[in-house]
């Protein structure tokens, strides 16, 4: 029998980051951000979310993470 990869919900996004943010490591308040923004073109995919807390995702808005003073504790990835 195969395992089925998990299934892409915000459950599973806060389970695969640990219900941490991935910018500051938090545990409160936490929201999905889409790593390269939508409005410039990411999209919505197990390598583009990252679980962060709402003070993250709203300073980082939606720009590029090389534009702000802000980084990735890890690398998003597929479970």
């Amino acid at each position: 029998r195969q395992d089925r990869p998990p299934a892409f919900t915000r459950f599973n996004v806060f389970l695969r980051d640990g219900f941490e943010c991935a910018y500051c490591g938090t545990s409160e308040h936490l929201t999905f951000d889409h790593v390269i923004p939508r409005s410039k073109g990411g999209r919505t995919t197990w390598e583009n979310i990252v679980a962060a807390c709402s003070p993250c995702n709203l300073r980082k808005g939606g720009k590029l993470l090389k534009h702000t003073d802000m980084q990735l504790m890890r690398r998003p990835a597929r479970p």
